[in-house]
């Protein structure tokens, strides 16, 4: 996140200081420089208490002297949050700037490019002073409370990320041990990973210990841990399996352990995971962006609170494209001339979070909207992955996040796909009427006049826009009339 500041054009720079700090897990290196880019202070602190009262004392001590102090450091991970947050009410302004911004100051700044923690809180510091200068992009207006409450929300929803990656891999890690001890167990389950499987596997991880097991007793225990979706008579099914297994590991005992906690952790992720997102859906109604994405079809409510807490503020990105690199879903293609090296591919240097909250909803939205639906179908042609296909629609989906919330509007669907399925309805209805016309060649009499698409009333061609609450008369001629007459003309040649 970048915070530009703008200044007085007016202003004395004399009595401004502009601090870099390079931020590193042990210690930070801070360089402090005036407008003509002198040092007037440079230092290493450590990331301890002591550290911190050392800095304290240097900028109460420019606060004595009425200088203002504007502070910049990398966005680069966890370390600088405590100095971040130390710094707001000592200095004037903290800036969080985008390290691939940085980078690029670095190649064409006219200062030493040597790679160094001093050199680069100098360079941090120059950067600082060059965006307070010359500004490239909008202020961000944020009450602490919002801020606060959106660095809260962003929290949650990457913690619920980072329990269902981890859920994932113990469910992954769970198939392969099952394949090793009892490779049959999933064939008398329609879904391979339910609650019912999971309380089996927990209590009895190894065919001998469920074969061993009364089978009245074990049918009424999938009875209660299925809700009575399963009948009993599964207990004498899987019973038989167990008996005839083909699988005879030497290290049965140590899988069934394994299977046992495995499972024991699957559990335990689930519980954590209902937990965090009854927290973040409890915050639903602070964020009015939400209820503007849920207007998407198949865009559930913990999706759309994963994708603002990322993307908020939007007023930090001026254009789609910047939003498409933070989520590190734009291009990257390499070529000379008419060389290609490669295949293109997404940077991936963005949020990682954004962009696997984007992926899934993609992935939902396509399969309930007809719109997603048509271009995920374009995309998904035979030269071409799933995988390669959703990721176009999550671009796609992108797009719209960021129209959507820019001009604070719910999702509608397009009027070119409204007059897509009239036109075919249209065409239809005409094709059976030519079909049953009478031949008039031999007729010498003046045929009536063919009906023109100009006579044809709104009310007729746009019968799904009305019904959606869309005033026929004022839709758009140039994406919706236009197609429609175009159609029927050829139609009635």
């Amino acid at each position: 996140m970048s915070t530009i500041i703008y200044r007085d054009p007016n202003e004395n720079l004399s009595h401004t200081i502009f601090m870099g700090i390079d931020v590193s897990k042990d210690q930070h290196a801070i360089c402090c420089i005036d407008s003509s880019y002198r040092i007037q202070k440079k230092l290493v602190i450590p990331n301890r208490k002591k550290g911190f009262q050392t800095l304290e004392s240097i900028l109460l001590g420019f606060k004595e002297q009425g200088v203002t102090v504007l502070a910049g450091l990398e966005s680069t991970g966890v370390y600088g949050q405590s100095i971040y947050g130390f710094l707001q009410p000592l200095v004037s302004s903290v800036s969080l700037w985008n390290p691939f911004k940085v980078e690029a100051y670095r190649k064409f700044s006219p200062h030493p490019t040597t790679k160094t923690d001093a050199e680069d809180a100098f360079l941090i510091a120059c950067f600082t002073y060059h965006q307070w200068e010359q500004p490239t992009s909008s202020p961000i207006d944020l009450s602490a409370s919002f801020s606060k409450r959106l660095a809260i929300l962003r929290e949650y929803t990457r913690l619920r990320i980072y329990y269902t990656e981890k859920k994932s891999n113990q469910v992954r890690r769970l198939s392969t041990l099952v394949e090793k001890i009892f490779p049959e167990f999933f064939d008398v389950f329609t879904s391979r990973w339910n609650q019912t499987a999971f309380h089996l596997m927990r209590h009895y991880p190894s065919p001998e210990q469920l074969g061993s097991v009364p089978t009245q007793e074990l049918g009424h225990q999938i009875e209660r841990w299925s809700k009575k979706q399963m009948k009993a008579s599964v207990a004498g099914e899987l019973q038989d399996l167990a008996k005839n297994t083909i699988a005879h590991p030497l290290d049965g005992e140590v899988i069934a352990m394994e299977i046992s906690h495995t499972v024991e952790l699957i559990l335990w992720f689930q519980d954590q995971l209902k937990e965090v997102e009854q927290k973040i859906l409890a915050m639903s109604d602070e964020f009015p962006s939400v209820k503007i994405l849920q207007t998407i079809p198949g865009m559930s409510p913990i999706m759309a609170m994963s994708i603002v807490s990322e993307i908020e503020p939007l007023s930090r990105f001026s254009r789609v494209e910047s939003l498409r690199s933070y989520a590190g879903m734009d291009p990257r293609i390499k070529e000379s001339g008419k060389s290609v090296h490669g295949k293109s591919f997404i940077s991936k240097k963005g949020s990682r979070y954004l962009r696997r909250s984007l992926y899934y909803a993609a992935n939902s939205v396509r399969q309930t909207d007809p719109i997603f639906r048509e271009y995920y179908k374009r995309k998904r042609d035979p030269h071409h992955t799933h995988r390669y296909a959703v990721l176009s629609t999550a671009n796609k989906l992108l797009a719209v996040v960021y129209a959507l919330l820019k001009k604070k509007q719910s999702y509608q669907a397009s009027y070119e796909w409204e007059t897509k399925k009239v036109v075919q309805e249209q065409e239809k209805t005409l094709k059976a009427e030519k079909t049953t016309l009478p031949s008039t060649s031999s007729n010498k009499t003046k045929d009536a006049p063919t009906p023109t698409p100009t006579s044809i009333p709104l009310e007729i061609l746009f019968p799904t826009l009305q019904k959606n609450g869309v005033n026929a008369q004022k839709a758009n001629v140039r994406t919706t009339v236009l197609p429609v007459y175009i159609s029927l003309e050829k139609l009635l040649q």
